[in-house]
């Protein structure tokens, strides 16, 4: 496997030609210069759609999170942290309120340091704090800057509830944190059914505007489902006139809270990543799609293995740690140490390099 190119929380597997672009683009050419350096290259287009470089005032620059590694394979770029279970919403597809009523998954500041610190040891490109709801943990701020001063890249969602001025404020100093992620699943009452909490949605504009106020990135985050569907445009429209960055679409995955009949069927699937597509070319601010592996890559066309136990891990509260955190298989618990070694040696995460997918194996 050749060289990668990590963008966004994403591992990609470049060519040659990738590499020269984002080199070329280092010294702020012009469209011009960029063009006629590099004519009729797809990937030159390709790079523009996907933000990997874009153009201001005149000048093409490299998005900042962009970073060219040696090699694709087995390289660790995320893992995603269920900083505790807790949550004032109970979402209709949150697959993590099982996970809530289980003791086991209770962590205390010092543990969560303590997990903090082994995760750093194993060197992720970037660690996502998931829950939950992060903003209700007391220690939110100490662990984020335990990440943010080992240089690793930090990202988060919120139901905005608790994202008040002074979180906002907090969290500029951070050099390391990537856009906040919004979620949102409706339009005023719509959203407070959805997540089953009255006033919602106004704490989640409120949130938006504390974040807008101090002048930090953030984009909307919707899970595709039966219910959201059909305010595809809606959401990119809102995304785009209450000045977010971007605006992320996943795919739903039945578990917890979420069922089966809230899936889309394969064609919907292929309407809604083509829709995606459409919009991503023309409009202002970023809209992607993250079909979470299978069996939604396969629906739509795409030739994209499941990153999990490939690229990422899963680490809970009590420190098990797993490739997926759905499908939850444990390999180990990080409190014990050697995470980087088992990344390379483990016996479960080389039978998934191998192909053995913990979604394909679910038959969703």
């Amino acid at each position: 496997m050749g060289k990668g190119l990590f963008y966004d929380g994403n591992l990609y597997s470049i060519n040659e030609w990738v590499e020269m672009i984002v080199t070329f683009c280092k010294k702020n050419p012009s469209e011009k210069e960029l063009f006629s350096e590099f004519p009729k290259r797809p990937e030159l287009g390709q790079m523009v759609t996907a933000g990997v470089i874009f153009e201001k005032n005149g000048s093409f620059f490299v998005a900042e999170s962009v970073k060219i590694l040696p090699s694709a394979e087995n390289v660790l770029t995320a893992v995603t942290f269920y900083f505790g279970f807790q949550c004032n919403l109970n979402c209709r597809h949150c697959h993590s309120r099982i996970m809530a009523k289980d003791s086991h998954e209770e962590m205390d500041e010092m543990q969560a340091k303590h997990i903090a610190n082994e995760i750093i040891k194993a060197k992720p490109l970037t660690v996502r704090l998931g829950g939950g709801e992060p903003l209700m943990r007391n220690d939110f701020l100490p662990i984020i800057s335990q990440f943010n001063a080992a240089g690793i890249t930090i990202s988060f969602t919120t139901n905005g509830w608790f994202l008040n001025r002074e979180i906002a404020q907090a969290i500029t100093q951070f050099k390391h944190l990537e856009p906040v992620r919004l979620s949102i699943h409706g339009f005023g009452e719509e959203h407070d059914d959805f997540t089953r909490v009255p006033g919602s949605f106004l704490r989640l504009q409120k949130a938006q505007r504390n974040l807008k106020d101090h002048g930090l990135e953030h984009k909307f985050v919707v899970v595709i489902s039966r219910q959201t569907e059909p305010n595809i445009l809606h959401f990119i429209d809102f995304s785009e006139s209450s000045g977010a960055e971007g605006i992320l679409f996943r795919a739903l995955k039945p578990s917890g809270n979420a069922s089966e009949d809230q899936l889309l069927r394969p064609d919907e699937w292929r309407a809604v990543y083509d829709l995606i597509q459409r919009e991503a070319k023309r409009r202002k601010i970023r809209v992607d799609f993250s079909p979470s592996g299978p069996p939604v890559t396969r629906y739509i066309g795409l030739d994209q293995k499941c990153l999990c136990g490939r690229n990422t891990l899963t680490v809970r509260p009590s420190g098990d740690y797993s490739a997926c955190g759905i499908y939850f298989d444990t390999i180990g618990n990080v409190l014990e140490g050697n995470l980087d070694k088992v990344w390379l040696n483990s016996p479960k995460l080389k039978s998934i390099r191998e192909g053995d997918c913990p979604c394909e194996r679910k038959k969703l």
